[in-house]
């Protein structure tokens, strides 16, 4: 059975599931982790000039162009690697934002909450990811 990975658009995944295809979500407009995740302020090159901040990633909706919600199998995020020359570059364009579609994926969108989850971020996860020395982003590095 085949199933279509709809990358180009949230809208074109809801099109590809009222058609009746199984659908993976992964739209360009926020779940591509090789786009920047700030304005400004940061130190790695990225593809192309999206932003994508962890705000963006996190108050995403893959439901919301879809009638056919039952052939909605997730989402993924994406990250091209041409310019990401090392693991601590991987790191930093990935970390905090694949919190912020793990919420997505589990979490019902009417119970979701940034400050909440922002908060429980700052409080617990990026403290972990700090003492395993995995090199998130954040606005400090220039």
């Amino acid at each position: 059975e085949n199933a279509i990975m709809a990358w180009r658009s949230a809208e074109i995944a809801g099109y590809a599931a009222d058609l009746g295809f199984k659908v993976v979500v992964a739209p360009n407009e926020c779940f591509y982790f090789d786009h920047r995740q700030f304005n400004s302020g940061d130190r790695y090159k990225y593809f192309g000039y999206n932003v994508s901040t962890l705000r963006k990633v996190y108050e995403f909706n893959p439901l919301v162009e879809v009638k056919e919600r039952d052939f909605i199998l997730g989402v993924q995020a994406c990250a091209w690697a041409e310019r990401m020359n090392d693991f601590e570059n991987v790191q930093w364009k990935v970390f905090p934002r694949i919190c912020a579609l793990a919420e997505v994926a589990w979490t019902k969108p009417d119970l979701k909450d940034f400050t909440e989850f922002k908060s429980g971020l700052v409080e617990v996860h990026l403290r972990r990811l700090k003492e395993l020395n995995i090199n998130y982003a954040h606005k400090r590095n220039k």
